[in-house]
């Protein structure tokens, strides 16, 4: 970022088995010595986007947090919210034995049981807790590299403490919980000399009845960006999108894919779940975006059969399991505002190791 400016956008799970490298540490190891973290933006509260949050707060200092503060009875909730309330909000660290309990309490009970650190709410300025304080789509702004010629603009486009009842209906019951969770995420735009990449947590836009419809309307937190952007609430086109919900079916329609008019598309997929959908990545091809710029951050590995290899000849037949972590994806927004740089980290002559 311009400046020695830094932002993340969710840290989650481990990269390796074999090697247990935390997200954290990736980050910490692609960062100067000493500098900070200018804005953490967590999406939402499921833990593949939260559960390495305590160690990079103890590993960098973080000036801004950006979160739904939607309450969870887990562990990788409960880690998070503690220290980000006592390195952020700068709260009175408990005594070890305190903490202790206090971890213990919220990971046994229905509900979280923490007791407030500091004064609460924090100021916005430095905790942007959606349980304390509405997103204003579109107007919500970071700069980032203040004081250089070539601010980057980080927009907030999307973002809820808690799910509308009234989109219920478009998921099945058994569905709704997690479904609620994942509508709520916080939707951030980075803009750069002209470019810009679309950050869209686990958004959902497609009920139970259009998960499979090319063509389905957009609806839930996909409906809503729709409806912003037409409004001319704020801009989705991007040129690179971070696909929603890793691929899943149950986002990624037609028009909001359209709206966005991505040049890439990247699916940061894992091992499970089966993502990217097959559906959802036929929508990227339906929307314009060549095969060649979808990319997926599990390339080579086991997703199962209903998923494909959006990238060379691969075909649905050719499952196989490469190492995990060795599909990293590098996006450069290059400070002449040319065409973004979007590569694999590493070069792959075969589809297996």
């Amino acid at each position: 970022m311009p400046g020695d400016s830094y932002l993340v956008y969710d840290v989650g799970v481990g990269l390796d088995v074999e090697e247990p490298e935390l997200c954290a540490e990736r980050i910490d190891q692609a960062m100067p010595p000493g500098e900070a973290i200018d804005v953490l933006v967590l999406s939402h509260s499921d833990s593949d986007h939260i559960s390495s949050v305590a160690r990079l707060l103890a590993l960098r200092r973080v000036d801004r947090v950006v979160r739904t503060g939607h309450e969870r009875a887990t562990k990788s909730w409960c880690h998070a919210d503690y220290w980000i309330k006592v390195q952020v909000d700068d709260g009175e660290a408990l005594s070890w034995w305190k903490r202790w309990r206090q971890l213990k309490r919220c990971t046994k009970s229905a509900e979280p049981a923490f007791v407030p650190l500091s004064p609460y709410p924090p100021p916005k300025s430095v905790d942007f807790n959606l349980a304390h304080y509405e997103l204003d789509p579109g107007e919500d702004e970071f700069e980032l590299g203040v004081g250089t010629s070539d601010q980057a603009i980080l927009t907030l486009l999307h973002g809820r403490h808690d799910m509308p009842t009234s989109w219920n209906g478009h998921f099945a019951s058994n569905k709704l919980t997690s479904r609620s969770r994942n509508a709520i995420s916080i939707v951030a735009r980075l803009e750069f000399m002209g470019r810009s990449v679309l950050f869209t947590g686990d958004s959902v836009g497609l009920d139970r009845d259009g998960e499979s419809l090319i063509e389905a309307p957009c609806v839930a937190t996909e409906g809503d960006l729709v409806r912003g952007h037409k409004n001319n609430d704020f801009d989705l086109n991007s040129d690179v999108l971070i696909a929603p919900h890793h691929g899943s079916s149950n986002g990624n329609c037609l028009e909001f894919i359209q709206l966005v008019s991505p040049g890439w598309a990247i699916f940061t997929a894992g091992h499970d779940h089966s993502h990217p959908s097959r559906t959802a990545a036929e929508r990227y091809i339906e929307a314009g975006v060549p095969e060649a710029r979808l990319l997926r951050t599990d390339r080579g590995d086991n997703e199962g059969q209903n998923s494909y290899e959006w990238v060379d000849s691969y075909t649905p037949s050719s499952y196989c399991h490469d190492r995990k972590g060795d599909d990293d994806i590098v996006i450069t927004l290059n400070d002449d505002g040319s065409n973004p740089t979007v590569r694999y980290r590493q070069s792959h002559t075969t589809p297996c190791s």
